[in-house]
């Protein structure tokens, strides 16, 4: 036994020591990679595709024309009065109504 442990430490002397760590310290890694990346490449690509789609529906909805600002800039400013309106009178905002609506919904879909 002992001269196996002598042979060994007799071959990874000098330069071949060298090598079984660089070889240690490459495929390490890459082993490391290829082993948890299983199925990795699906899951880019839905990613990719979930993004890209949401991309193509925001340039969708971006107004062209100068006449599609125009009607934009006129509901918002309309939903700000009606904010402001509501704030004034001391109601809740149209967001807190959603959300209220949306509550009960679930507490009647509960019961």
């Amino acid at each position: 036994m002992a001269s196996r442990i002598g042979a060994w430490k007799k071959y990874l002397q000098g330069g071949n020591l060298e090598l079984v760590r660089f070889g240690t310290y490459l495929l390490f890694p890459i082993g490391f990679m290829l082993y948890f990346s299983i199925g990795l490449e699906e899951d880019l690509d839905r990613e990719f595709m979930r993004r890209q789609l949401k991309q193509e529906e925001r340039e969708r909805k971006m107004p062209r024309s100068p006449e599609e600002w125009a009607e934009l800039v006129r509901k918002v400013t309309m939903l700000q009065a009606i904010e402001n309106q509501r704030a004034g009178e001391g109601k809740p905002t149209l967001a807190e109504e959603r959300r209220q609506q949306q509550q009960q919904q679930q507490q009647q879909q509960q019961q």
